[in-house]
């Protein structure tokens, strides 16, 4: 066996990465509902349940966003083609970073609504903030001289997700500053970043299904065989 054979079947691939990865997705969303709890002892349990649409806006917000983190999660390893064990550590330190998410939901929740709210808010945007480092790690280093994409991946797709993930710091950035100006813009300007990377991925996508139909590019079937589509 060559060397550079040797190599490649060094490099584990990337199913086992997102299995464990999805495990801690899991996990991180689905501990989001512990933090809308009513006190046992109460005796007004209707004024009890309004009193908690804090809880209910924090689970909600960060159940959207922590899905969306998800579904951008899987984008990433859709074009990457192998794994090395600096990757490994990245995803290891962005998987720290999920786990971490029910803890600032969990703050927010408490107090939204109080005189707290804005140390609340700010803390929340500055964990999403501090989160766009190992998220743009995560897509910078593979993507970087194509070290572990995919061949066959769509350079315009690659541009497009490199543009959209450059430009997340910034934004979290004014939302953290916004949040000591004003919690509820700042809740709003989170609402629409999430919806903002919920579809920006989608016309680079459909364009690059469209290029593939039109050109007969190589894709993968389920073997991982390359295989032209022709018209």
């Amino acid at each position: 066996m060559s060397a550079p054979d040797q190599e490649a079947r060094s490099e584990p691939g990337t199913e086992r990465i997102l299995a464990f990865s999805d495990g801690v997705f899991a996990i991180a969303i689905t501990l989001l509902v512990l933090n809308v709890a009513i006190d046992p002892k109460t005796r007004r349990l209707p004024e009890e349940l309004l009193n908690l649409w804090p809880a209910y806006l924090a689970y909600g917000m960060s159940f959207l966003i922590i899905g969306i983190i998800w579904a951008q999660h899987h984008a990433i390893f859709s074009l990457i083609n192998r794994a090395d064990h600096i990757f490994l550590l990245i995803n290891i330190l962005f998987l720290m970073w999920v786990a971490f998410l029910p803890f600032p939901a969990h703050v927010l929740g408490q107090e939204l609504g109080s005189h707290n709210q804005q140390a609340a808010m700010s803390f929340y945007a500055g964990v999403f903030l501090v989160g766009t480092l190992p998220f743009n790690l995560l897509w910078r280093y593979p993507a970087s001289g194509y070290r572990l994409l995919r061949p066959d991946a769509d350079p315009h797709l690659v541009r497009v997700t490199t543009r959209s993930y450059t430009i997340g710091p910034f934004l979290y950035l004014i939302d953290l500053v916004l949040s000591f100006v004003s919690v509820p813009l700042s809740v709003i300007l989170f609402a629409l970043l999430a919806v903002f990377y919920a579809i920006a991925p989608i016309p680079a996508v459909a364009r690059t299904r469209l290029m593939r139909l039109l050109t007969g590019t190589p894709t993968r079937d389920q073997s991982g065989l390359l295989r032209v589509r022709k018209m």
